[in-house]
C-alpha cells in the first residue's frame, strides 16, 4: 500500500481534534446534566439529552456538533496517515472506526429520539438502528485493534486498551438485560466512556509518536 508523507503537524493537528472532540462530548453530558432539571443520570440515557422533547436540546446541540466533527476529521486523519504503516488488521480497524462514528453522527443528527425513552415513533426506531450499527463497527474494529496490535511490540498500550474498551463494552451490554430499569443509564455509560477513553488513548498515541515506517505483513 502506497504511503501517504505528511509533516509533524498533520500529527498534532488530528490529535488535537480527537482530544477536543471528546471533550466537547464530555461537556454537552455535563452541561446537560446541569441545565436539565430533574434528570437522572442513573435512569436515563445520554441520547435523553438531545430527545426533541429535552428542554436542554438546543443548548448542548454545539457541543456534540463540534464533537462529531471534529471526531470524524481525527478518524479520517488517522486512516490516512496510517494507511501502508500497519497491518491489514489494524487498518481494517481504523476504517471501521472511521465508519462507525460517521454513521453515529449522521445517523443521530438525523434520527434523535422524539422523546425521553422510546415512544415508538420512526425516528426512535432508526435511532435504535444507528446505536445497533454503531455497537457493532466498536465491538469489531476494538477486536481488530487488539489481534492487530498486540502483533506489534511498540504498541502494547493500545492492545491493551482495546482489549479493556471491548470488555467494558461487552459488560455494559450484559448490564442493560440485568440491572433494573433504574440502572440502565449506568450501563450505557460504561460503554459509552470506555469507547471515549479508547479514542483519547489512540489520539494521544497519535500525538506522542509517528506510526510505524513500514507496513507490517
Amino acid at each position: 500500500m502506497e504511503q501517504l508523507e505528511f509533516k509533524r503537524y498533520w500529527y498534532i493537528t488530528f490529535a488535537l481534534l480527537g482530544i477536543i472532540g471528546v471533550v466537547m462530548y464530555l461537556l454537552h453530558i455535563i452541561i446537560g446534566n446541569i441545565l436539565y432539571d430533574g434528570y437522572e443520570p442513573l435512569r436515563q440515557a445520554i441520547s435523553d439529552l438531545t430527545s426533541e422533547s429535552s428542554p436542554v436540546r438546543d443548548k448542548v446541540l454545539i457541543f456534540t456538533s463540534i464533537h462529531g466533527c471534529f471526531i470524524n476529521f481525527f478518524c479520517f486523519g488517522l486512516l490516512i496517515i496510517n494507511l501502508g504503516r500497519v497491518n491489514k488488521l489494524v487498518s481494517l480497524a481504523y476504517l471501521l472506526f472511521f465508519i462507525m462514528n460517521f454513521i453515529s453522527f449522521v445517523g443521530y443528527s438525523f434520527f434523535p429520539l422524539s422523546e425521553e425513552g422510546y415512544a415508538g415513533t420512526f425516528s426512535d426506531v432508526m435511532h435504535l438502528v444507528v446505536t445497533g450499527l454503531v455497537v457493532v463497527l466498536s465491538l469489531g474494529s476494538l477486536g481488530l485493534f487488539f489481534f492487530g496490535y498486540k502483533k506489534e511490540k511498540d504498541e502494547k498500550m493500545l492492545a491493551i486498551g482495546s482489549i479493556v474498551a471491548l470488555v467494558l463494552m461487552f459488560v455494559g451490554a450484559i448490564l442493560t438485560f440485568s440491572l433494573p430499569e433504574s440502572l440502565l443509564g449506568l450501563s450505557e455509560r460504561i460503554s459509552i466512556y470506555s469507547l471515549q477513553i479508547f479514542t483519547v488513548l489512540l489520539a494521544v498515541r497519535l500525538l506522542i509518536k509517528k506510526p510505524t515506517v513500514k507496513a507490517s505483513e
